[in-house]
């Protein structure tokens, strides 16, 4: 299993202390609302990003060369979601996050504020 796979499958499960371990040394985490560069500025991101994001489920999974893009299931508190990760670089280089549907997204957007403030 590629570390990609690794990092996508972590972070949709709710682990992103070990998917950020993947990270190479210089990330990029482009997230539905700003880009977020390298390790200190992504690691409280993720943590609050898992904190909102419960119950996720990898649904598709496909790699060619150094990029992987999944996509994925979850819940934001009492709303369903869907989204993509795509984990590109080896090492793990650069991640982006889709969410939809966009009322999901707004919601959580204010959950997260909250836990970073």
């Amino acid at each position: 299993m590629t570390d990609r796979r690794k990092l996508i499958e972590a972070l949709v499960a709710g682990d992103g202390a070990s998917a950020l371990d993947l990270l190479g040394d210089a990330p990029t985490f482009h997230s539905p609302v700003r880009d977020y560069r390298g390790r200190e500025a992504i690691a409280p991101v993720w943590e609050a990003l898992v904190q909102v994001v419960e119950a996720g489920r990898v649904t598709s999974l496909v790699e060619d060369g150094e990029e992987a893009v999944a996509a994925f299931t979850a819940r934001a508190g009492d709303r369903p979601i869907d989204g993509v990760v795509r984990a590109v670089g080896d090492p793990i280089a650069d991640v982006t996050l889709f969410v939809r549907p966009l009322g999901a997204l707004l919601k959580s957007l204010d959950r997260m504020a909250a836990l970073l403030a």
